[in-house]
């Protein structure tokens, strides 16, 4: 609707503009055939409105070029979205995103490899063991052999909760996802 009136207003600028400029080509030619004090008159006329007819058919023509060129856009926009959804496999963005990556795990599903990347260089992959070790070694700096401290695997759920909390607080997260793992096979286990 707004395309449709700004191009009727720009149309009747125009058909304005290019009466004017008639009007004001006649009075010149008048005042030269038979002379007569209107000519500056009719040149001012004339010059105001080629200048608007100038104007108004630029502010069209371009009005025209960018809408062509919003279409085209949106038309090719939309072409290369279907070229895209057709050539990945994958509608989750984030697995097509791991999986260009070359975070590509066996299957269909993706999986992320944990390493540890050696002073030398060298990346040695961390399996699931050494992950174990590594939390149960994090629990046992902070809970193991402690007097007046009570083994991790003797503390209820709220007790490990508390301690979370104060892992957290202390922003000693390693130990938080440590004791939050401990929790998650009490639950798992009740």
């Amino acid at each position: 609707m707004k395309a449709i009136l700004f191009a009727l207003t720009l149309g009747v600028i125009i058909i304005f503009s290019a009466i004017c400029s008639l009007t004001g080509a006649g009075i010149m030619i008048h005042d030269l055939i038979v002379p007569g004090p209107n000519f500056m008159m009719g040149f001012n006329i004339f010059c105001l409105s080629t200048i608007l007819f100038f104007v108004t058919i630029t502010s069209y023509i371009v009005t025209k070029v960018l809408t062509t060129s919003e279409l085209m856009a949106d038309v090719l926009t939309s072409l290369v979205e279907n070229e895209l959804a057709k050539s990945q496999k994958n509608s989750n963005p984030i697995q097509t995103m791991l999986n260009n990556m070359g975070f590509s795990g066996p299957g269909s599903g993706t999986s992320v490899q944990i390493a540890r990347i050696e002073k030398d260089g060298t990346v040695t992959p961390i399996t699931d063991d050494n992950i174990i070790k590594k939390r149960d070694e994090i629990l046992n700096q902070f809970f193991g052999a402690k007097p007046g401290k009570k083994d991790i695997k003797d503390m209820t759920l709220e007790e490990l909760q508390e301690e979370e909390k104060v892992a957290v607080s202390a922003q000693n997260f390693e130990l938080a996802a440590a004791i939050r793992d401990v929790m998650k096979n009490k639950n798992s286990n009740s």
